[in-house]
């Protein structure tokens, strides 16, 4: 058995699997249960003293929705979108201090890290939240920039990590208030995620979360209104290749520990974040989805891969793809791949010859040839039904 321990930001971790601020945090009962399935720790749902995103437990709106953008009521489909519109923490300062310090004293007993999320109104909230919340015993606190929520004046989510004045302030003021580890979780929308990043690290960020959602909109054409009433946190398994582009983007410039989050479904994903550069991964609606029993299912995964590929630790994965990830100046540099049809499989569709736009694939007759014009984008393999399009080497290399 592999060991699945990990250092984070100066925090030990039994293994490197957390469950994301959100729903799954709400109370002690919902950390519980994650906590339970043996995970290294939860992130609690985000504490704010904004009124109107306190207001918002009134009306919180999910919707789940197929790869067709139609409403799932049963099946779950392997590709999937969920929009939504939630709360904070529900209760006041001090009964939610209450729940987090009994999440503590349980997190002690099942060796699991409890992490605060903060999300004040102004930069004095902010601190405040932050103190008391390490009073409660957390290890650590996730300020939440990235939130997709949005207050009236517009100073919560997405502002603040958009706003690098604001964010260096926050971050530098909380960093001088409490001696625990501070995470920043950016969002995604940002015009340079590696300035932001950087900035943050210099004020002092001990880590970074990457990322939280993207605002989104779905509509019911029928209805000729939109779901859940307006604007949502989108999250799902297709927005794993943005997130491991940040992680790898970030991990690959500059020296601050990555928590990864969105789009992790399964124990693969979470290699995969963890292969571009992540320490610790963190999930959230797949497990809104499928229940708690997911997380257990993604560390026996995680355990059985490790063992299979001969790792004596899951720590000697982290980063180890992003040598082999290169930047469009070096890719166009490399020997082009060549492809020729196997005849033998071939059931003459014409589907390659249609696809493809350098016009390199002709018929005779019915037969697809694949002609010295073909510059080796592989787009008709992808579409080939009967795998007929195979592989020839890379006899030449590209003149630019």
């Amino acid at each position: 058995m592999a060991d699945l321990a990990v250092e984070f930001a100066g925090v030990k971790f039994k293994n490197p699997i957390l469950l994301a601020s959100a729903e799954p945090t709400l109370n002690f009962e919902a950390m519980k249960k994650g906590m339970d399935q043996n995970i290294g720790g939860v992130i609690a749902k985000s504490f704010t003293d904004v009124a109107s995103l306190r207001a918002m437990k009134n009306k919180p709106e999910m919707s789940l929705f197929d790869e067709n953008y139609r409403t799932l009521f049963k099946k779950i489909p392997q590709m999937y979108t969920h929009i939504s519109r939630t709360s904070f923490a529900h209760e006041e300062m001090d009964d939610w201090l209450r729940i987090m310090e009994r999440t503590v004293v349980y997190g002690r007993e099942r060796d699991a890290v409890v992490i605060g999320s903060v999300a004040g109104g102004t930069l004095d909230s902010w601190v405040n939240i932050s103190k008391r919340l390490e009073g409660t015993g957390v290890k650590m606190l996730e300020l939440n920039f990235g939130c997709p929520h949005y207050g009236p004046d517009g100073s919560l989510g997405g502002p603040v990590g958009q706003n690098d004045e604001a964010a260096v302030s926050l971050v530098r003021s909380v960093k001088k208030a409490v001696s625990v580890p501070v995470i920043v979780k950016e969002t995604p929308q940002l015009s340079n995620l590696i300035a932001s990043v950087r900035k943050l690290r210099e004020a002092g960020a001990d880590a970074v979360t990457l990322t939280n959602r993207f605002l989104g909109l779905v509509l019911d054409v029928e209805e000729e209104k939109p779901y859940i009433h307006g604007v949502g946190g989108c999250g799902g398994p297709w927005v794993k290749p943005f997130t491991l582009r940040a992680i790898h983007q970030v991990a690959s410039t500059l020296d601050i520990p990555i928590t990864g989050s969105n789009g992790a479904t399964n124990w693969k994903d979470a290699l995969e974040f963890m292969m571009v550069g992540a320490r610790t991964v963190q999930f959230c609606t797949a497990v809104m989805v499928h229940g708690y029993g997911l997380l257990s299912d993604v560390l026996d995964g995680m355990d059985r891969f490790l063992d299979r590929k001969g790792y004596a630790s899951v720590r000697d994965i982290i980063g180890i793809a992003n040598p082999s990830i290169l930047p469009y100046s070096e890719v166009c540099r490399l020997p082009r791949d060549c492809y020729r049809v196997d005849e033998e499989k071939c059931i003459q569709c014409g589907a390659c010859a249609e696809a493809c736009f350098y016009n390199a694939i002709v018929l005779e007759g019915d037969q697809p040839k694949i002609t010295e014009r073909c510059l080796g984008c592989s787009f008709c393999q992808s579409l080939c039904p009967e795998h007929a399009i195979v592989p020839v080497g890379k006899p030449s290399e590209v003149s630019l």
